[in-house]
């Protein structure tokens, strides 16, 4: 995206577009920042420095190694998933709450602009900013999500077993007043009864 500039104000010449990587550069020239106008502006004076800024063109947000922030890995809140120079990362998201857990939302972490996203490695190793532009969504989550979460349920679709047959299996062993088998099915865990099933199977 490019800076244009604008000096429809008397005395102001306004700095509209992508300027959030040219701030520190505004600001050394002195501009000011108009919160009603959320722009940044410089006096008629600075217009030569102004326009210096504005013919520099920022390179586009890209998963460059230098780019890339340590991400929280499995922990990672997922609002959706999305694909950014023909690879699909997760977009990284913010629990929004509510009134209970079961009414907890998700929303896209962006600039506050809203024309950049934060966008997460599948793994969650990495996170990087890019311009929303640029990136393609292909699914969106209503509630969050993690990125361990997710690669729990892929690799249970994969399996073929599921969480829900996991907790059949309790109820079940419950409702045929087996309890001693249905605390231990609890306390050996999800993770427990699919190696016991894939043992079992073998």
């Amino acid at each position: 995206m490019t800076i244009t500039l604008d000096s429809s104000v008397s005395r102001r010449i306004y700095l509209r577009g992508d300027t959030f990587s040219r701030k520190d550069s505004i600001r050394a020239i002195g501009g000011h920042w108009d919160a009603t106008r959320k722009a940044w502006w410089v006096g008629v004076n600075k217009r030569t420095e102004a326009e210096a800024i504005a013919s520099q063109t920022a390179a586009p947000a890209a998963p460059a190694a230098s780019a890339d922030r340590k991400g929280d890995g499995e922990a990672t809140v997922v609002a959706g998933r999305g694909a950014y120079r023909g690879r699909t990362y997760y977009i990284v998201g913010r629990t929004v709450r509510g009134r209970t857990q079961w009414d907890d939302g998700v929303a896209a972490v962006q600039t506050g602009d809203g024309l950049k996203v934060l966008l997460a490695f599948r793994d969650g190793s990495k996170t990087f900013w890019a311009i929303r532009a640029y990136v393609q969504i292909t699914k969106i989550y209503d509630r969050p999500q993690t990125v361990g979460r997710l690669a729990r349920f892929a690799a249970d679709a994969k399996s073929g077993v599921s969480h829900a047959d996991y907790l059949a299996e309790i109820e079940g062993a419950e409702d045929m007043d087996s309890f001693t088998d249905a605390r231990r099915l609890e306390s050996i865990g999800y993770a427990g009864w699919k190696a016991e099933q894939a043992g079992g199977a073998a």
